[in-house]
């Protein structure tokens, strides 16, 4: 949320986190999104730091993914993070969807809080949507809904969880400034 880079030290650092983050789970990317196109439309982020924070998150991340390559090369690239979160759990034509909507979100967000919130909504409304296409889908005997997929391992409604962090951060947090971008 903070946009304070006294040196380009402290902006590799924090690409370095983000990608360890995005080697767990590639639906942070999205935040990332969020806010890289929040923090140049704000001016609060320049395309320098940008770029260095997007090529160490790229870069940690690729060191993270190295060792499951090299020591399964024919595997990889059946049973990989980005298939098995892509195309496995969710249609992979819901990605520009989802990509487009926080670049809209990046660009909607007005004040360095609201990144916080727009976080959690993101979030929320991937892992709904996720939901929603697994236990939505037509049948052999006519209906629509799946409902035993509750029960059977089908679905995790747990993943709605990643979003309560950021909601509850937005809800506590009393930093109201407004950013208004220098266009």
């Amino acid at each position: 949320r903070n946009y304070s880079y006294p040196s380009f030290k402290k902006v590799l650092f924090i690409g370095v986190l983000a990608g360890i983050l995005l080697s767990t789970r590639m639906i942070f990317g999205l935040c990332y999104a969020i806010y890289l196109i929040h923090g140049l439309r704000t001016k609060q982020l320049t395309l320098a730091h940008s770029f260095v924070w997007g090529i160490s998150c790229v870069g940690t991340l690729v060191l993270t993914l190295a060792p499951l390559y090299f020591l399964f090369p024919q595997e990889f690239w059946i049973q990989n993070p980005f298939n098995i979160q892509g195309t496995f759990l969710i249609q992979p034509y819901w990605q520009p969807v989802f990509l487009s909507l926080a670049i809209g979100l990046g660009f909607f967000c007005k004040t360095n809080r609201n990144l916080t919130l727009l976080y959690g909504v993101i979030l929320f409304l991937v892992i709904l949507i996720y939901i929603g296409t697994h236990l939505i889908e037509p049948m052999a005997d006519g209906s629509f809904i799946r409902s035993e997929r509750f029960w059977d391992g089908g679905i995790d409604i747990s993943y709605l969880l990643f979003s309560l962090p950021f909601f509850l951060f937005y809800g506590l947090s009393e930093d109201e400034s407004i950013i208004e971008p220098a266009i």
